[in-house]
This record gives C-alpha cells, sequence and structure tokens, in this order.
C-alpha cells in the first residue's frame, strides 16, 4: 500500500548511462545492480530542486534509507547533492556524486531511523550543493516495528460528585491512571506509568482550564471498539475545557528523555444542547510539532469513536512538549483523556565536522557555509553559527555569511546534537566597498576628488555591506549641488 509520488520535478537522464554499469557489493552491499545505479533522476540550473514523498507509511513503525547517487561528469567538476527526508522528525545529509575525476562508486549516505508525520508521509528533497547538478540513482528503504517502552494515562477532570470522578487504578485493563484535577497555572502532577512507576515526567498546567463542575457531560458509555484503552467512563465523562472568556489552554510535559520519541492519543467529547458542532484543536510543540482537530460535538452527539493521534514527537532541548488547546468552532474546545505512549529512539552522536564555503571576492556577495557531519547517518545534522568577529561579517543561523568590512573571519560551526563538537573555518573578505563619493563639475567642491562630497551607505542594522549609498544634499539657486 506505499506509494512514492513525484511532488517537484526531475529531469531524467536521456542518452547514455553515466553511472557505474558494474558496481561491487564490496562497495555498495545490496545497491550493487548496474540497471539501479547507472541511470537516475537530477536536477540542475536553472531547475535546481526535485520532491518525491512516500506516503501510506505505518504511524507506528519506524523508516531507513540508503540512497546512492553518481554521475560520471566532464572535466574536474566536483557535484554534491544534498538530500533532506523529513517526517515526524527529519535528517539532512550530503552526498559527493563526482569527485573531480570519476563518479561515486563507493559511497551510499544512510539515514537515522524516521517516522512518518501524522498523515503517514516522509518527503524526500534533493537539492544541489556544488557543481550545478544533483543526483540520485538509487535508493534501499527499510521498515521497522518499533516497541512502545511505557505509556502513561491522564484523565482530566474534577474529584467526583456528579460532575466526574478520578479514574480509579488499576482500571479493567490493569492499567495506572494520573488524574490532573486543578486547571490553574502552576498545577502539577507527576505521571506514574502504566505498571505504576514513577517515570519522572510532569504535566504541568501553563494557561488555565475551566473543568465542568456540574454534571458529567461527556462520553459516559465508552467502547473499546471505539477507543480501545481509552474507554473507561471515569476518564471520558469529565473534562478540562476552553470557553469564549477563555479561548485558549497550555499543558507542558516535562523532564522528558532527548533520545525517546513520544505519541499522543487524545480524547475529548461533550453533548452539546441544540445542534451546535463543536471542534478542538491541538498543537503538540518540542523538536517537531503536531497540529490537529478533533470534532467534541457534532451537532447532535457527543464524540464516541474518534481518538486524535500524533505522529511521533521529540522533546526540545529543554525536554519539553507544549499542548495548545483551542477552539475553532462552536465556542467551547474539550480534552478528557490522554495516552503517552514512549519509544527508544537510537541516537547516534556526531563524531566531527567539517565546514564547507568560500572566500568573499565580490563587494556586497555572501558565502553559503556548511557543515559536513560524521558519520552520515548521525541523528541530526543541525548545527550553530557564530564568527569571531561580527564588524568583519555576520552570519545567520542558515549559515549565510555577510561581509561587513575587508578583512578575515573565523566560522565556527557547533553541533546542536553532540555540543562538545565542533570546527572552524577562516574566510577571507575582500575588494568591499565601503566608501563612495560625489563630485562633479555642477557641486560645491568642484571635480576636486580629494573635497568630494562623501556619501554614506545604507548599512541596516546589521551593519553588513549592502553596495547601496545615498547623500543628503541640496540644490542651490544657480542649479549646483
Amino acid at each position: 500500500g506505499i506509494k512514492l509520488e513525484v511532488t517537484d520535478n526531475f529531469t531524467l537522464n536521456s542518452t547514455i548511462n553515466y553511472g557505474p554499469a558494474a558496481p561491487t557489493a564490496a562497495n555498495l552491499d545490496d545497491l550493487a545492480t548496474g540497471t539501479a545505479t547507472q541511470d537516475y533522476f537530477f536536477v540542475e540550473v536553472p531547475n535546481p530542486t526535485g520532491q518525491l514523498k512516500i506516503r501510506n507509511l505505518s504511524p507506528t513503525k519506524g523508516y531507513k534509507f540508503n540512497v546512492f547517487g553518481s554521475r560520471v561528469a566532464s572535466g574536474s567538476a566536483v557535484r554534491e547533492s544534498k538530500f533532506v527526508f523529513t517526517g515526524g522528525n527529519s535528517f539532512t545529509g550530503q552526498l559527493v556524486t563526482t569527485d573531480g575525476s570519476t563518479g561515486n562508486i563507493t559511497t551510499t549516505l544512510k539515514t537515522i531511523l524516521l517516522f512518518p508525520d501524522a498523515s503517514g508521509v516522509i518527503t524526500i528533497d534533493l537539492s544541489i550543493v556544488t557543481g550545478n547538478f544533483a543526483y540520485i540513482n538509487a535508493m534501499k528503504m527499510e521498515e521497522y516495528d518499533i516497541p512502545v517502552n511505557q505509556s502513561m494515562y491522564v484523565d482530566f477532570g474534577p474529584t467526583g460528585g456528579n460532575n466526574g470522578a478520578i479514574t480509579p487504578s488499576p482500571d479493567v485493563n490493569n492499567h495506572y491512571w494520573n488524574n490532573p484535577t486543578n486547571g490553574s497555572v502552576g498545577a502539577t502532577t507527576a505521571l506514574v506509568n502504566a505498571n505504576n512507576v514513577a517515570t519522572g515526567y510532569t504535566v504541568t498546567v501553563t494557561d488555565n482550564f475551566s473543568i465542568n463542575s456540574s454534571d458529567s457531560y461527556g462520553l459516559l458509555t465508552p467502547t473499546t471498539a471505539n477507543l480501545g484503552d481509552l474507554s473507561i467512563k471515569t476518564a471520558t465523562s469529565d473534562y478540562f475545557y476552553l470557553e469564549n472568556g477563555n479561548p485558549t489552554g497550555q499543558l507542558k510535559i516535562s523532564s522528558l528523555s532527548p533520545s525517546k520519541g513520544y505519541k499522543f492519543n487524545v480524547f475529548g467529547s461533550r453533548v452539546a444542547s441544540g445542534s451546535a458542532v463543536r471542534e478542538s484543536r491541538f498543537v503538540f510543540t518540542g523538536k517537531n510539532s503536531f497540529t490537529g482537530q478533533l470534532v467534541t460535538t457534532d451537532g447532535a452527539d457527543g464524540n464516541k469513536s474518534t481518538v486524535l493521534s500524533t505522529n511521533v514527537l521529540f522533546p526540545n532541548a529543554s525536554g519539553e512538549i507544549m499542548i495548545d488547546l483551542s477552539i475553532v468552532t462552536g465556542g467551547f474546545a474539550y480534552i478528557n483523556a490522554l495516552k503517552i505512549e514512549e519509544y527508544d529512539i537510537p541516537v547516534i552522536n556526531v563524531t566531527a565536522l567539517q565546514i564547507t564555503g568560500n572566500d568573499i571576492t565580490t563587494s556586497g556577495q555572501t558565502s553559503q557555509m556548511s557543515a559536513v557531519v560524521t558519520p552520515s547517518n548521525a541523528s541530526s545534522s543541525a548545527v550553530s553559527w557564530k564568527v569571531d568577529n561580527t564588524s568583519i561579517a555576520t552570519i545567520n543561523s542558515a549559515g549565510v555569511l555577510t561581509p561587513a568590512n575587508n578583512g578575515s573571519v573565523v566560522v565556527t560551526a557547533t553541533s546542536l546534537l553532540t555540543p562538545a563538537i565542533s570546527t572552524t573555518k577562516t574566510i577571507n573578505i575582500s575588494n568591499q566597498l565601503t566608501e563612495l563619493f560625489f563630485s562633479g563639475t555642477a557641486t560645491e567642491n568642484g571635480d576636486n576628488i580629494a573635497d568630494a562630497l562623501p556619501m554614506r551607505m545604507v548599512r541596516g542594522l546589521t551593519k553588513n555591506i549592502t553596495n547601496i549609498f545615498e547623500i543628503y544634499t541640496s540644490l542651490k539657486a544657480d542649479g549646483t549641488f
């Protein structure tokens, strides 16, 4: 049922096959099939990008990709391709397809374990790094079953009476529940897992919720066929909620492990009077994010059968995932119950970095810095950038170096995954225009360049070279400046 779809155009080699016709298993393992390696899809200037989408992937499985690209290029051109894989998490890697004398015959690009997004999709973007061409000849995709490490169950709502009750533990499935009952900012619940083992994780209210205060208007007769192990009456019958006077609420899950992934299953329901359709929006944000909507009241009855499930999410650098609830339609939003599943994700640390990038020799020209990560299948290739002297040049988060003056600057890249790993490269900057003067027979100083009117470069807040100059002057009665 898995499908591969082209979503941004590629060009196909149309005459001679310029890839390796006789690959060896010693170099390329089971990709060493001549009919696979000798031809290719490619992109070139002025069509510098191509994209593939792999659809209908299982949200409970992980996927690894091995990619091969090669082209015997005429002359001494070095051609390098960039691959970006994006799903529930992401991977970026680069592959030299032509080394300046021959095509690649030995190297495949291997990704980390990737998860599909909430739609069951992983996207592959191909673009050019150097040499005006990028290639993809063959690819192997491996599917992995990822076992759940532990699960946590959360029942949102009041403590008892007609307005609801906490969920007693263990339930009929022998699962233990967590019972947040206070919707005020700062209210914190320490989470235990389904086996009643403390996880060290907490859920904290960081934006106020209301709590149903009269009858339980949630789902009173849940069924396992519809809701699985969330079908516990005390969990589905009460809730935290929002209304127009308090339209947003937020929860923070803290102290999560950066080496693990988390999947969330959310249930919300409210039997509404009249024919109002009520729909809630959930936004989960960590290192990656997920946005989804849940109809909690369909106009005739409360939700009985739909659980909103996220893709695998990863905590931010502080070990947190935020859950934002807001109103889509109907003036109300609800969260009744939540199941959190934790997955062990193998982390491959960065062991070395190398910076590639060119000197700047033209005024106002920028230079793209790139970081090559070792090993190529490290869990993250993301880096931070900085320079040692911002009066010479500045660099942004994407690695674009912009000159401010002539001179040399030391660029540093640091791995975000493994901060102890960093590297530097010196970039020389020359031929920058920093001064311009206004002279001529119609100026008060005439043609004397030494006394010419100075113009001011428009630099902006960053003080970078722009090649844009301006002058403030006035036109006198005799027609001179």
